[in-house]
């Protein structure tokens, strides 16, 4: 019994000298694969992925959110806002769940952009591998992000995940955006506030300006309004409504003596008031009313135009009248403001009305029966060419709409061909990534052999210096300082006025942004002011600004004044703004300093000294 035991021992120690040994033959590999404790170099390693994880859910967030909860859509229907394609919300089409749309664009930024970083970091000989995994968390008030992306530094591994956190509302604002657009569809809020505007317009001579019932008993003159008058005063109807529309609590007292605007607020969807968001509903500013969205007829069957005449019989003047009913459509662009990130969650909404009723038929194509009809009803044939102004070439996958019922895209010669609705007169819109959109009235007979051209958008990074400005009356100095990139607290709100075509806001916190514009020349305006708006920091203006095809950047240099103005004493700053438009003040200093205020380049200068006399 002792010898076995004995043989036993021995075995035993010959299995662990041999266990022994091979470690230490392969002991410099598994070192490396230890969870060692993590040395400085792995920290600051770690920070800057992490910080790179930040940033690509930073600029995912926005862009979803712009995108109303899309991520890079290319079907969705859209309406034109502030330069951006904002994407409709409507009964057969909005996005099911902004997690899948925020994972995607994350994962898209890290594989777009990973070879940046490993770049930024080749000095400390870092590997970065792909991304294995990516998990999101959304909470009430934050995004919470952790990645899986095998790295080392130097042969050592950094462990794995990495996370990032951004404070946000975004799951609060997709989710309101989705009550708001069922509440909408299902109760037809905005036609029903539209139709208590339209009925409740100023009297002009006794007659509301948007008639519904009218009576005329002037014998001397006959009452006429055209098509264009009704056009605009609708289109003011509907900018009110909007306007004048407010989530629970939101609502200013004493509007409607202030401004004559009715309140219109929504309720408070499942007893949730959403009290830390700002919602505002805006009409497109390059929308218009024409034959495809309105049309009002009288009740003697005239369309499109009312005219009355009263009848002089002897002594008695004989009043003639008439009702109007109003069949219209209009899109409603809503935002939502987020309090942690100030990003716009954007979506679009579709209001319609047929003859004075909220119109039964509720989707694409203006809302409109006949707009449906003839958008589901293509009997005609047309083919349509999108070149590039500048090369000539054929421009793929172009947008083609006819008479706002989408037809398709063009294909790799730039050629769209295919059937379209038979219309005497309707609009083609044709637009394309990267380039300006294009509206022409046109025919369905028209459309056949139907060329047209682009014009391509530059894309330029702009740079936002900030300048203080110092106002010595004593001296009758202005002393100008440059202080770095812009770190104010505050929006910087640009307005690019192509002198061709049409205006660009841009509305950023970063100290710098890409702008999409056409080349040709600009009146550039820029005002810094306050979140809240209660207080303007700087102001300027630069006409004459030529953007070219090789223009890849601009500086701009924001005038920062030593005490703001408030944004409520109207006179000081309608003083401000008109010393601004007339390229005088502060503008003048930044020029004669050679500071722009915008220019191609960063100016050397860090300092300068103006006498009043020079500007």
């Amino acid at each position: 019994m002792a010898n076995g035991q004995a043989e036993v021992v021995i075995v035993a120690a010959f299995v662990i000298i041999g266990v022994v040994v091979l470690l230490f033959a392969f002991l410099p590999n598994i070192i490396q694969d230890w969870n060692v404790p993590i040395s400085e170099e792995q920290k600051a390693v770690r920070q800057s992925v992490e910080n790179f994880l930040k940033q690509a859910s930073t600029v995912s967030l926005r862009e979803v959110s712009l995108n109303g909860g899309y991520y890079r859509p290319s079907s969705v229907a859209s309406e034109q806002f502030n330069g951006r394609n904002v994407y409709y919300w409507l009964p057969s089409s909005k996005p099911e769940d902004i997690k899948t749309a925020l994972r995607k664009a994350i994962s898209d930024y890290i594989k777009e952009n990973k070879g940046r970083l490993e770049a930024a970091l080749a000095e400390k000989n870092v590997t970065i591998g792909d991304l294995d995994a990516l998990d999101l968390e959304l909470s009430d008030n934050a995004l919470s992000v952790k990645a899986s992306m095998p790295t080392k530094v130097k042969g050592f591994s950094i462990p794995q995940p990495y996370s990032a956190q951004i404070p946000t509302k975004v799951k609060d604002s997709f989710e309101l955006a989705g009550r708001l657009a069922d509440y909408q569809y299902n109760s037809r809020f905005f036609e029903n506030s539209t139709i208590i505007n339209t009925f409740s317009t100023n009297y002009v001579e006794g007659v509301k300006q948007v008639p519904l019932n009218v009576v005329w008993t002037k014998c001397d003159r006959p009452y006429s309004k055209s098509y264009p008058e009704m056009s605009f005063w609708m289109k003011d109807v509907m900018a009110r409504t909007l306007k004048g529309t407010y989530m629970p609590g939101k609502a200013p007292e004493n509007v409607a003596g202030i401004s004559g605007l009715y309140k219109f607020l929504l309720p408070a969807f499942s007893n949730k008031k959403y009290a830390e968001l700002d919602v505002d509903f805006f009409l497109p500013p390059d929308f218009s009313l024409d034959g495809s969205n309105f049309h009002f007829r009288t009740s003697d069957g005239t369309t499109d135009y009312i005219y009355l005449t009263a009848t002089q019989l002897g002594k008695i003047c004989k009043p003639d009248s008439t009702i109007v009913s109003y069949t219209f459509s209009y899109p409603i662009v809503a935002t939502i403001r987020d309090p942690f990130t100030e990003n716009r969650f954007s979506f679009a909404l579709k209001a319609a009305i047929e003859d004075n009723q909220p119109s039964k038929r509720m989707d694409v194509g203006g809302g409109l029966s006949s707009q449906y009809d003839y958008c589901n009803n293509m009997a005609c044939n047309g083919n349509v060419f999108v070149l590039d102004k500048d090369s000539g070439k054929g421009v793929e996958n172009a947008y083609i709409s006819f008479g706002g019922c989408y037809l398709g895209q063009t294909d790799k010669k730039g050629i769209f061909e295919g059937r379209i609705p038979c219309l005497l007169a309707g609009t083609l819109d044709v637009s394309s990534a990267g380039y300006e959109k294009s509206e022409a009235v046109t025919g369905a007979t028209q459309l056949k052999g139907y060329s047209l051209r682009l014009k391509k958008l530059q894309m330029v990074k702009a740079y936002f210096h900030r300048v203080d400005v110092k106002n010595d009356s004593s001296a009758k100095t202005y002393t100008v300082k440059k202080a770095g990139y812009n770190q104010n607290p505050a929006t910087l709100t640009l307005d690019w006025n192509w002198y061709g075509g049409n205006p660009y806001t841009i509305r950023t916190e970063s100290p710098s942004g890409r702008i999409n514009v056409p080349t040709g020349v600009y009146k550039i305006s820029g005002t810094v002011a306050s979140k809240d708006g209660k207080a303007i920091f700087g102001s300027f203006m630069q006409a004459g600004f030529e953007i070219k095809q090789d223009t890849s950047e601009l500086h701009v240099y924001l005038p920062v004044f030593e005490s703001p103005y408030d944004a409520n004493d109207l006179t000081k700053v309608d003083k401000l703004l008109e010393m601004t438009a007339k390229r005088i003040g502060y503008s003048k200093v930044l020029q004669k300093c050679g500071m722009g205020p915008v220019s191609l380049t960063d100016v050397a200068k860090e300092f300068c000294t103006i006498k009043y006399e020079d500007v």
